[in-house]
């Protein structure tokens, strides 16, 4: 029996919340006319450089576990 990341749990966990940033972000602006301040503007590409990252990184790892 396998034993749980539990680092990998967390990756996907904050990944989730980044994606919900950028969702929220971009429906606020498409949907309810809102504007970027400068604290928006830097948590929404602070969300798409972690997520990004983030998928980069448990890309690795699937690859890694498949080929085992």
């Amino acid at each position: 029996m396998k034993r749980i990341k539990w680092v990998n749990i967390i990756e996907i966990l904050i990944l989730i919340v980044c994606t919900l940033i950028i969702l929220h972000d971009v429906y606020m602006i498409m949907f309810k006319g809102y504007s970027f301040t400068w604290f928006g503007i830097l948590t929404f590409m602070f969300a798409i450089i972690e997520g990004s990252i983030i998928t980069e990184n448990l890309e690795e790892k699937i690859k890694i576990a498949l080929k085992n």
